[in-house]
């Protein structure tokens, strides 16, 4: 893959970097990615430490080596093979590969002080890291293109609405960047390269999207936090990880993966103690229904309902818009890989003895058999009833039998 045409500008409504990709499956067709920040954010520098970001682990998957016709940074390069390593080791599908710049980059001249910021999306996650580093924190990123496309603007204006009490109450800086990165990069649906048989944003990509953005704004930026969605109980091989998002770390800009010390729980229950406002303008779930930032249905809505419950908030709220619904609980197949959150959450109900949720929790968990669970979606009613066969049959008459 070679990106060249490395162009930065400036107009009335934005600034924008954005660059000429040619895949080597692809060689005579390019395509043309950007990233766009409001015009006071300044120009963007014009390097390669942004596409070498977003295309390393992408072009890893699809066996292509990146050339990259501008700038980039020694640190940037310095730390490519342990990304490669990294990632190789995470995933033995991808293949190491070359990743060069036409020349290296010294130091990038600032605009002004510089600042710190952090990724922000009005989730659990992002508003415990700004609630912990308030005082050292200017500025919030918010990204549009990361988890819905960038053409429906309605998902925006949903975000911003649901997530502005936060922000404001907080007295922060929001930025809001606009880029088409994944829809060009991501191995699930861009037309180049190799399909990735998983979620290729939710298990590899998600933090290099983040920290291409990030250093788009190196002229600006000293530090940005990358808030953390798994505990140090609980990591895995994951696109944002403590591991690897201080690899994309350059001579300017400093990426710190923050909040693996608690649990989400323990995320709820501190935002909701020091920040009420911002407890009530939460927004976890990715659907972004017209005026409803949350669905109330899927699992991180469900997860953050159930701890809001068990720390004190009742009822509805200004983002969650209907009530929890125990029997939806005792219905749920919940991804395996949140079951801590879940038996955290188990332990805690019965800590303070809230009966509802933890007999909910008790069956979604199968520690005790209901026939709820013969009704629950994906998995058919004999899935579900399986495990429970040897306590509902008597082995002696079945083994006889």
């Amino acid at each position: 893959m070679i990106i060249s045409n490395i162009n930065s500008r400036s107009h009335e409504e934005a600034s924008e970097l954005s660059a000429d990709v040619f895949p080597d499956t692809m060689p005579r067709h390019a395509f043309r990615v950007w990233f766009r920040f409001p015009p006071e954010t300044g120009d963007p520098p014009t390097v390669g430490d942004p596409f070498l970001a977003g295309f390393l682990i992408p072009c890893m998957c699809a066996g292509e080596n990146l050339h990259i016709e501008a700038p980039v940074s020694p640190r940037l390069l310095k730390s490519v093979p342990s990304i490669q390593k990294l990632i190789c080791d995470w995933y033995p599908e991808f293949v190491q590969i070359s990743a060069t710049g036409t020349e290296s980059q010294g130091f990038i001249q600032r605009q002004g002080s510089p600042e710190t910021a952090t990724f922000f999306s009005g989730g659990v996650d992002s508003v415990y890291t700004l609630l912990k580093h308030h005082a050292r924190i200017n500025q919030l990123i918010l990204v549009h293109g990361f988890e819905n496309p960038v053409q429906q603007k309605e998902f925006l204006s949903v975000t911003r609405k649901a997530v502005s009490p936060t922000w404001q109450g907080f007295d922060k800086k929001m930025i809001v960047v606009h880029t088409n990165l994944r829809q060009i990069a991501d191995q699930n649906i861009t037309l180049w390269g190799r399909k990735y048989g998983r979620s290729f944003f939710g298990f590899c990509y998600q933090g290099s999207i983040l920290a291409a953005v990030g250093l788009c704004l190196q002229k600006s930026l000293e530090r940005v936090f990358v808030p953390a969605s798994l505990t140090h109980n609980t990591l895995v091989p994951y696109g944002s990880h403590p591991s690897l998002d201080p690899l994309w770390s350059t001579e300017n800009l400093d990426f710190v993966h923050d909040g693996c010390e608690a649990s989400r729980f323990q995320k709820v229950k501190r935002i909701t103690a020091e920040a009420s406002f911002a407890a009530n303008s939460l927004q976890v779930c990715e659907s972004n229904l017209p005026d409803e930032p949350n669905c109330c249905r899927c699992d991180k809505c469900v997860r953050t309902m159930l701890a809001l419950r068990l720390c004190g908030v009742k009822g509805q709220s200004q983002t969650f818009q209907r009530l929890l619904d125990l029997r939806m609980v005792r219905r749920m197949a919940y991804p395996d890989r949140w079951r801590n959150d879940y038996q955290e959450l188990l332990s805690e109900a019965r800590t303070l003895g809230d009966d509802e949720i933890a007999d909910a929790l008790s069956i979604a968990l199968r520690e005790r058999f209901s026939l709820d669970q013969l009704w629950g979606k994906p998995r058919s009613a004999v899935v579900r009833l399986m495990p429970w066969l040897p306590r509902l049959v008597n082995r002696k008459r079945f083994r006889k039998w």
